[in-house]
């Protein structure tokens, strides 16, 4: 079944990678799914978990990969297109994180992970070179320390353990997840959507539009500043 999407409050998505009798494994028609729905999300914060409160996700189930010659490339369009995407999206792992579904995660805006979960990608032990572009967000995601220990050792890396500056977002015990979680999301939402678009694609490395052009990103201050200006508002207090 693909992603289940959700519209838990305005401006809210949540998206399950529902398949809990496969450990919510990453089908090509949930990456499909996820390339579509991007093109049409507008200012939405999107939080992606695994459903039935179970692991986030095993990774490609690879019964239904078919005989693609590459069949990562619908995780590479999916990645892609939410980082081209106007909106936020936070993942929510619990358990553990596997494979494509670290991807995932590292194309998510903010992590958020329980403090038992772990991520790992058997690729090199399965004889698979992983693509340029995955390592790359994988690096800065995780930091090249932890993606060192994953694809050159092969090894498991708990979220408790990984070390700046690829850092998670957000690690707290099990039981505090989801209030952690929407925390995060509310302070996103906070922020009006002119300002945390052109700051989330900054953080993204994106080298379209605001994000890399100094006079955009000089004339949406001057139009930020001109709104704030016309109305009247009072300072937040630190």
């Amino acid at each position: 079944m693909p992603i289940l999407e959700r519209r838990i409050a305005p401006g809210r998505l949540l998206w399950e990678l529902d398949a809990p009798e496969a450990r919510n494994a990453i089908a090509p028609e949930d990456l499909d799914f996820v390339e579509r729905r991007c093109a049409t999300l507008g200012d939405e914060v999107v939080v992606v978990t695994g459903a039935a409160e179970g692991p986030f996700s095993s990774g490609f189930d690879l019964r239904r990969l078919g005989g693609a010659p590459r069949p990562d490339l619908p995780l590479l369009r999916a990645t892609a297109a939410m980082e081209r995407s106007k909106a936020l999206f936070v993942a929510s792992v619990r358990r553990y994180a596997i494979g494509a579904a670290v991807e995932l995660c590292a194309a998510c805006d903010v992590v958020c992970a329980a403090s038992d979960a772990f991520f790992a990608i058997p690729a090199a032990r399965l004889g698979v070179l992983y693509h340029r572009e995955g390592m790359a967000r994988l690096e800065r995601r995780f930091g090249r320390q932890a993606l060192r220990a994953m694809m050159l050792l092969g090894r498991r890396v708990e979220a408790s353990r990984i070390p700046p500056p690829g850092a998670l977002d957000v690690v707290v015990e099990p039981d505090e997840l989801d209030a952690a979680v929407e925390a995060v999301v509310a302070d996103l939402l906070a922020a009006p959507a002119e300002v945390r678009g052109p700051v989330a694609a900054f953080l993204r490395g994106d080298d379209r539009g605001a994000s890399s052009d100094p006079a955009a990103w000089s004339r949406l201050r001057g139009r930020l500043y001109a709104a704030l200006r016309a109305r009247p508002a009072t300072l937040p207090r630190p």
